[in-house]
């Protein structure tokens, strides 16, 4: 199958600039900005089942069951921490007593297991496309889905049911299409809902990593987007989201945004972030990581 090329998925512009100081992390893989609006993005993807393969087959390793070769696992102490802080900033922000909650990528389930243990009378259903990972929460006595976000909007009916809150928490920046998973999103919130959006891709913040820790070698479509606020804040309005809060992620890794259902939002204008200050804010980071980080 071959690869689709995307325009901007903020303001749907064809005019993408390639940051070319990333290509001696990526091995050559093109990481793109927008010269109209500064988002970051891979132009070159393939399939969202493509995708979805490399995370359920490559990055999550069920090979034993303690996940301890796994590339990524949110067992590990620094993943469990940052779900905790979604959980109680939902908490804090929109209270969860007696609400449903959908959580679109769930992973192994720890995030609504913490949701089960920590916080009362709240229902939970996760959504993911690793079968392995879904049964791990269905002995977890979570409801789930196994499967993508399109497979399961595909499933749908009339009389399915409709959530309070639906988060997405370090699952946007990898999925095929930003908008597809947003309006997805969406179509699962009662009226009036919220989406809470997690993420640690973020730009135009202090730097807290050298740069070949947040950008390597392989498929870049599994990590298509790199958010800064203003990008994740134009997206929830693209897709019928009002933000109404942000943290304060300018000393800390996690960027964590609410929106609220209104179908008003999308004539909201979008803040631009200017492409060559994007450009030169990697720069100053593949500078800043060979004087800092690289070995002698």
């Amino acid at each position: 199958m071959s690869n689709k090329i995307f325009p901007c998925d903020v303001c749907d512009s064809d005019d993408g600039e390639e940051i070319q100081c990333i290509s001696k992390y990526t091995k050559g893989a093109p990481i793109h900005v927008c010269r109209n609006c500064g988002f970051v993005y891979v132009r070159e993807r393939r399939s969202f089942q493509e995708i979805a393969d490399t995370w359920s087959n490559e990055i999550y390793s069920d090979n034993d069951e303690n996940r301890t070769s796994a590339i990524y696992t949110a067992i590990r102490p620094a993943i469990r921490s940052r779900l905790i802080y979604i959980l109680e900033t939902i908490d804090a922000e929109l209270g969860l007593k007696g609400k449903s909650l959908c959580d679109i990528g769930a992973g192994e389930g720890v995030f609504l297991d913490y949701i089960n243990r920590l916080k009362s009378d709240v229902y939970v259903f996760g959504i993911e496309p690793s079968k392995a990972n879904c049964e791990l929460m269905t002995q977890l006595d979570i409801d789930n889905f196994p499967g993508t976000i399109e497979e399961y909007i595909f499933s749908l009916n009339k009389t399915s049911e409709k959530f309070d809150v639906v988060t997405i928490s370090w699952t946007l920046e990898d999925c095929q299409d930003c908008k597809v998973m947003l309006n997805a999103a969406n179509n699962l919130l009662k009226p009036g809902g919220h989406l809470v959006i997690g993420t640690g891709s973020r730009i135009l913040v202090p730097y807290k990593k050298p740069l070949d820790y947040y950008v390597g070698p392989g498929e870049q479509d599994t990590h298509c987007f790199r958010f800064s606020p203003n990008s994740l804040s134009n997206l929830m309005k693209r897709t019928g989201f009002l933000p109404v809060y942000t943290n304060r992620y300018i000393d800390q890794d996690v960027l964590c945004m609410i929106g609220q259902k209104d179908s008003a939002a999308d004539s909201l204008a979008i803040e631009k972030d200017n492409y060559q200050e994007v450009i030169d804010y990697f720069e100053r980071w593949d500078f800043e990581t060979d004087r800092y980080f690289n070995e002698k």
